[in-house]
């Protein structure tokens, strides 16, 4: 569902008063302020659960997430629920009849129960129910941006009572929060781990902007040519130009970007102490939205050892090991090349 769609759900005025929407207005506010604050997720969802109690005298609040294998549900938050409550609800399983939130998962809709004592939703949980003394419990699936039910948030009383129109707000007021909130998380972490895997591949990478402004290099980029982040940042990838390369291979390279968004290949650079050496270098176009480039992507790692395999390996294969002289392969090379070369040019060739 879209986030318009949210919020008139979340705000819908039927049945619910002036001074009741107000309050439903001024939650969605301190909850988005203390996410785009980038407060805790922890101290977001308890703030929610305390505010949504206040707003519901005698209730406790809890929101219980689904894990990975989306076969139970553990409380993230319920800051007025003791550690014995907690304990009884975490693992439950979702069903048609594992009490409210259980079954509001399982379902993918509201339940609204309103006295538990005569709800068979709730008959396997009767003698929890009467250990803390709960009466109703009216629970909301939490949805992600797409649209799956990732967990529940509830409101449970400690006295048999339907919600009315205003605390059925509040649900979906508050399910709708929760969601936002913890998609915020899962986009941190997702850019974390995404952080930290930059920061530390073997390979250099260095992105630019559409101008081809250096943004952000990693810390093997640093390794590599010697410059820091600091230097880098806000040059041109120029500064690592060896000469090498003519302005025809830069040509030919910026040409398969255009065509291609990709370019992959062998390229000499140098270094900030001056040395020139070789990079294996794959650039990728990111572009935008509306297909414009907004990134260069650059990898490359160094291939110096590389290099010095293969003029080695070259050397064994057509040098004597003992005299270094050249041997009958490399004899055999440069002669096909004198002979092709000789009839090339009409003349005679000698080998003594």
């Amino acid at each position: 569902m879209t986030s318009v769609k949210k919020i008139e759900i979340a705000t819908g005025a039927a049945a619910v008063d002036a001074r009741q929407l107000e309050q439903l207005l001024q939650l969605q506010r301190e909850i988005l302020e203390m996410v785009a604050a980038g407060q805790p997720t922890n101290g977001i969802l308890a703030g929610l659960c305390q505010m949504a109690e206040s707003m519901v005298p005698n209730s406790v609040a809890s929101i219980m997430l689904l894990d990975a294998e989306r076969k139970r549900l553990w409380v993230r938050s319920a800051p007025s629920i003791p550690a014995e409550g907690i304990d009884a609800l975490n693992g439950l399983v979702p069903g048609p009849n594992a009490g409210s939130c259980g079954t509001a998962v399982f379902n993918e809709e509201p339940v609204f129960v309103c006295d538990i004592a005569t709800d068979r939703r709730w008959a396997d949980y009767a003698s929890t129910a009467e250990q803390f003394n709960l009466h109703a419990c009216w629970s909301m699936p939490i949805r992600s941006a797409s649209d799956r039910v990732v967990g529940s948030f509830a409101l449970t009383s400690f006295e048999a009572r339907p919600p009315d129109a205003f605390q059925q707000r509040l649900l979906y007021t508050a399910s709708y929060l929760s969601g936002i909130v913890l998609e915020r998380e899962q986009h941190a972490e997702s850019l974390a781990t995404a952080a930290a895997a930059f920061a530390h591949m073997r390979e250099a990478v260095m992105i630019t902007d559409a101008h081809n402004h250096i943004i952000q290099v990693n810390h093997a980029f640093e390794a590599i040519t010697g410059y820091s982040a600091a230097e880098a940042i806000g040059q041109t990838p120029n500064l690592l130009r060896s000469g090498r390369q003519d302005a025809f291979f830069y040509r030919d390279l910026y040409h398969s970007l255009e065509r291609t968004d990709e370019w992959r290949g062998e390229i000499w650079n140098r270094r900030k102490n001056g040395d020139i050496y070789p990079q294996w270098l794959s650039i990728r176009v990111v572009r935008d939205d509306s297909g414009a480039v907004h990134r260069f992507v650059s990898v490359f790692a160094d291939i110096s050892d590389i290099k010095d395999s293969e003029r080695k390996l070259w050397q064994l294969a057509h040098h004597d090991a003992l005299s270094h002289l050249p041997n009958r392969l490399m004899l055999s090379a440069r002669l096909e090349h004198a002979v092709h070369l000789a009839h090339r040019t009409q003349q005679r060739l000698a080998l003594l």
